[in-house]
């Protein structure tokens, strides 16, 4: 009997064993996986940002008769960097910063007459484009400034005709460093400076010049 009832017990102890192993064999449900949490409520992603550098090209363009040509567009170029053809996003005309520096010794020189001068200046505006800045700056005697920085053209030109004297000595020196100083106030790229006058500076003039 109890060889019978240890049997029993093996039988028993075996049976479980086997029913243990079969329930760690049987398939389980799969996890679902989380989900990540939600933004609160108001706030939103912060966007993605992507910095791009535009690369600008000064280029002149002239038609056959030798005058600025107004039509060019993106199909007229080609641009090449390292034999690697470039895309070219647009063409745009930049405004033009004028800066007229205008000699007013009409009294040593008879050729540098002060109304030659302002005719030639007032010339010069009417042709500028819209958008342009002009500025006019004199020097004889002393150095003024006429007109600062402006688009508005018809401006400078009122000031010529009310501004603009001889005189008996040529600072063209001064005037040259006055005119540098104005160049810094407008963007570069698109600066220009025209000198109306014969060249020649007063002996003071270039000696301080010298000496400084």
């Amino acid at each position: 009997m109890k060889n019978l009832g240890l049997l029993s017990l093996l039988f028993i102890w075996v049976l479980m064993v086997e029913v243990a192993a079969v329930a760690g064999q049987t398939p389980g449900t799969s996890p679902v996986p989380k989900s990540p949490p939600a933004a609160p409520a108001g706030e939103t992603q912060e966007p993605l940002k992507v910095f791009t550098e535009e690369v600008i090209i000064p280029i002149f363009v002239l038609d056959g008769n030798r005058r600025f040509d107004p039509t060019l567009e993106v199909e007229d170029l080609l641009v090449f960097e390292d034999d690697v053809l470039q895309e070219i996003r647009s063409v745009r005309r930049e405004p033009s910063s004028v800066l007229l520096l205008l000699d007013t010794a009409g009294e040593k020189n008879p050729a540098m007459k002060t109304s030659i001068t302002r005719e030639i200046a007032s010339l010069l505006i009417s042709n500028l484009r819209s958008g342009d800045r002009v500025a006019a700056i004199q020097f004889g005697d002393h150095v003024e400034t006429i007109h600062s920085w402006t688009t508005q053209t018809d401006k400078v030109v009122q000031a010529l005709k009310a501004k603009l004297f001889s005189g008996k000595r040529s600072r063209l020196v001064d005037g040259l460093m006055a005119g540098a100083a104005h160049l810094r106030e407008v963007p570069a790229g698109g600066r220009h400076v025209v000198l109306i006058t014969d060249g020649v500076t007063s002996l003071a003039d270039r000696t301080r010049f010298r000496t400084d």
